[in-house]
């Protein structure tokens, strides 16, 4: 998150936050004839907990979620792009089509969430633990993976280019019909963790770009 973001953060009651939260699931629930969409832009969300929440559409851009806990959430469509979500618990979220360009992930765990059509570019997912997560049709161009664990994730029509990957663990990865053009960082005892069916899918057991 740059400097003018972090100037910007906005401290949130849990009142608040609970008003926003329930007018936002009446808005969802009623198609927009009643109650709004929630704008958490620039929210503080440290010591908030959406477990098991609905919060489809919702806009986080340059929020503060670092380390909270998203178990099993929907944020499907939501905006979260330049948004802090460091060591956030993300476990089996489902996050289709949301926008986290820019975000910053680093550590966050991400193990079984479904990221389906996520807008990943440049977003920085160190050290991320994104075991057995779906990225099917996701767009991950420029992303730092450096480190992460990516163990049985499933990557369908995804876009790396220009991926970073450096000591990133693939074993069992799915990676089918993907873009892998200028990816950096993998070796080929990585590739070879990668699922065996899937490897046909590079031009060379070196994928070109690599």
């Amino acid at each position: 998150m740059n400097r003018q973001l972090e100037m910007d953060i906005c401290p949130v009651t849990p009142e608040q936050l609970s008003q926003i939260v329930c007018l936002h699931q009446q808005w969802f629930l009623s198609s927009g004839l009643e109650g709004c969409p929630a704008d958490l832009s620039r929210a503080d969300l440290r010591r908030a907990s959406f477990e098991n929440q609905s919060l489809q559409y919702a806009d986080l851009r340059g929020a503060d979620l670092a380390g909270v806990n998203l178990l099993w959430a929907d944020f499907s469509h939501a905006r979260f792009d330049c948004a802090t979500l460091g060591r956030s618990y993300l476990h089996g979220a489902k996050l289709v089509q949301s926008g986290f360009a820019c975000a910053d992930l680093s550590e966050a765990c991400l193990r079984g969430a479904c990221l389906d059509g996520a807008d990943l570019r440049g977003a920085i997912l160190r050290g991320a633990d994104c075991r057995e997560a779906s990225f099917c049709d996701a767009d991950l161009r420029g992303a730092d993976l450096r480190g992460a664990l990516l163990d049985h994730a499933w990557f369908w029509k995804a876009d790396l280019r220009g991926a970073d990957l450096e000591g990133a663990r693939l074993g069992g990865a799915m990676v089918m019909e993907s873009d892998c053009r200028g990816v950096t960082g993998l070796d080929e005892e990585a590739l070879r963790s990668v699922a065996v069916d899937q490897l046909p899918l590079f031009d060379s057991p070196v994928p070109v770009g690599f």
